[in-house]
């Protein structure tokens, strides 16, 4: 009996060293980063803790506008990124998905630098769709959604990424729910349609929450994809952060790290709700 629980403990003891210094790096990072943006910076001679960083920022209308600006962008991309994902998870699965799915993962394993590049060089005013258009003998007349306060060319790039994340965490699930479960639908008289919306698409919504968590947490405080093809104003938070961080004036660095700190409790506060909306999943289950 000893032995059997020892085998069964054996991976977690294996894991434990990594797993323990992943977690002592991540949580002296948030005390770092809270403490700081409370000011407490000895460096710089301050070391008294205060709440004026946070509270100065809510009344900053640059904070405010970067703000709801992320959020909008994260929540779009996200949205967008899952639905996409669930329609290519199905042509995955019908298909057989295998040559597919090594497809798939090519914009998965692609950095974001060389996607920005990517979408860059295709959506720019002189990029690749503007030549394409002008050899065929028309007037290009299209939007430069690059650096456009739309934030077009960045949702572009999260649902280049996001999409085929999500399709592939659920075209496994697809493929079993449309084994199992397709043809009794359709024995009963569903259409395609109707069984994909009604049967195999609900088979993946915890899969889904779950994607839809870490698409949303990572889009909503990203760098890259901001600073590369975003707009000067408004600015995402992340490189609002990096920039007041980055200010002459070294006492910003508080300033910086409270903006950091606002979108670690974000981040947070979505864990928390999808969870509950995980938990109210297993409950229908």
């Amino acid at each position: 009996m000893t032995r059997r629980r020892l085998k069964k403990l054996l991976p977690c003891i294996m894991a434990f060293p990594a797993l323990a210094l992943a977690a002592s790096i991540t949580l002296g990072s948030v005390i770092n980063t809270f403490s700081e943006g409370l000011g407490y910076l000895p460096e710089l001679h301050m070391e008294e803790l205060t709440l004026q960083h946070f509270l100065s920022l809510f009344s900053d209308a640059a904070f405010q506008r970067s703000l709801w600006w992320s959020l909008r962008i994260a929540a779009v991309s996200t949205f967008l990124s899952v639905v996409l994902g669930a329609a290519l998870a199905w042509l995955l699965a019908a298909s057989g998905w295998r040559c597919a799915a090594r497809i798939a993962r090519l914009p998965v394993i692609l950095s974001y630098m060389a996607a920005a590049v990517l979408i860059y060089n295709t959506f720019s005013r002189y990029g690749l769709v503007y030549h394409i258009v002008r050899l065929a003998g028309l007037e290009w007349s299209g939007p430069d959604i690059v650096f456009s306060s739309s934030g077009t060319a960045v949702i572009l790039l999260y649902l280049f990424k996001g999409a085929p994340y999500i399709a592939l965490s659920l075209a496994p699930i697809f493929a079993r729910a449309m084994r199992d479960l397709r043809a009794a639908a359709w024995n009963l008289g569903a259409g395609r349609m109707s069984t994909f919306l009604h049967v195999i698409a609900p088979s993946g919504r915890r899969t889904m929450l779950t994607g839809a968590l870490v698409l949303f947490n990572f889009d909503l405080t990203a760098y890259e994809g901001f600073s590369y093809l975003g707009p000067a104003r408004p600015t995402a938070l992340g490189v609002l952060a990096l920039q007041t961080y980055q200010k002459a004036d070294l006492r910003a660095r508080a300033d910086g790290m409270a903006i950091s700190a606002v979108m670690i409790v974000f981040a947070l506060l979505s864990a928390v709700l999808f969870s509950r909306a995980l938990r109210r999943e297993a409950g229908r289950a």
